[in-house]
């Protein structure tokens, strides 16, 4: 059973969700809330708040591919266009 994996997330130029074109500038960070419950035996727990920025990943050739091929073969087999919407603002 694996215990490591990677999760890239990727912007895309291109307007065809089969056929992704990278794009450089999307930023990602994690939120972590931690309890500091061991440092302070009586009373509620204070709570802090760290951020970490997510590592830059190259996308290569093969998974560049992989990602229009498995989008291409979800809309064959549903029968509806690809879920890999473009989103025009930022949220």
């Amino acid at each position: 059973m694996p215990t490591r994996g990677v999760i890239k997330v990727i912007s895309s130029s291109s307007n065809d969700p089969t056929a992704p074109v990278p794009a450089a500038g999307l930023r990602g960070w994690a939120t972590h809330i931690q309890s500091a419950a061991n440092k302070t035996p009586y009373g509620p727990a204070p709570y802090s708040q760290t951020e970490t920025a997510f590592a830059d990943s190259n996308l290569s050739a093969g998974e560049q591919a992989l990602l229009g091929n498995l989008c291409y073969y979800d809309s064959l087999l549903s029968g509806l266009p690809c879920a890999c919407t473009l989103e025009d603002h930022d949220f």
